[in-house]
């Protein structure tokens, strides 16, 4: 899978949109290598609630290591910089200022709706056992006693934080807001994530196109997740 399609904007996510991702594990002076293709198995349209996905994950050498089908909801698609525009917009007009509730068509539920997108994306790695895996390599696992009652995996975002940048892999305009992966109540990992107009095929995967991460107490220890190619099916 090679190359990235034009956005369609205004287009709806169908059967076969794809995005694929490099993911890059450094730790102890050792990097670590697996690739991870996300395909859409139907039609936006056609589904009112649930979005059915394939999640294929390759290890570096592109051997195929497990193929996974996960159901997220819709609200992955919508994405999360939409809220993060929304964001920038309130913290320069007027709270009275109703283009806060309108510009690019946004309003306040926008945030709500990308915090669960970002939630989703989460689910499909706790949901995709290759996936869990990667991620146990790449968080600090919390203390023995911590562990007593289960293990809870959660996010907690900033879109307040936002900023507007440019995203070289798809020369377009992006954004780019923290986001703690939290493991029991203890931060694992602080990321930053880069995220664009979730126009197909970029639908598929919420718009997201690069995540850098680092442990908070070894900031040697890395995780990088970043778009290789995504297409659009027909």
């Amino acid at each position: 899978m090679q190359g990235i399609d034009a956005p369609r904007i205004d287009a709806s996510l169908t059967n076969g949109d794809a995005a694929l991702f490099g993911l890059h594990l450094l730790r102890a002076g050792d990097i670590r290598s697996w690739f991870v293709r996300i395909t859409a198995l139907e039609d936006e349209a056609a589904t009112p609630d649930g979005l059915s996905l394939r999640i294929e994950v390759f290890d570096g050498q592109a051997r195929p290591m497990a193929i996974e089908a996960v159901t997220v909801t819709k609200h992955l698609i919508g994405g999360a910089a939409r809220a993060c525009a929304v964001a920038d917009h309130e913290s320069t007009a007027s709270p009275r200022d109703p283009a806060v509730h309108s510009v690019f068509g946004l309003s306040q539920s926008d945030k709500t709706r990308a915090t669960f997108a970002v939630m989703d994306v989460l689910r499909i790695v706790e949901n995709t056992d290759a996936l869990a895996d990667i991620l146990w390599q790449s968080v600090r696992r919390p203390p023995v006693l911590s562990l007593l009652g289960g293990v809870r995996v959660t996010a907690g975002m900033s879109f307040a934080h936002a900023r507007s940048t440019f995203d070289p892999t798809t020369g377009t305009p992006a954004f780019q807001f923290p986001l703690r992966i939290m493991v029991n109540k203890a931060v694992g990992l602080l990321c930053t994530v880069t995220a664009v107009d979730p126009a197909p095929p970029l639908r598929v995967c919420g718009g997201i196109t690069c995540l850098v991460a680092h442990d908070p107490e070894d900031p040697a220890r890395r995780f990088v997740l970043q778009l290789l190619a995504a297409r659009c099916s027909r």
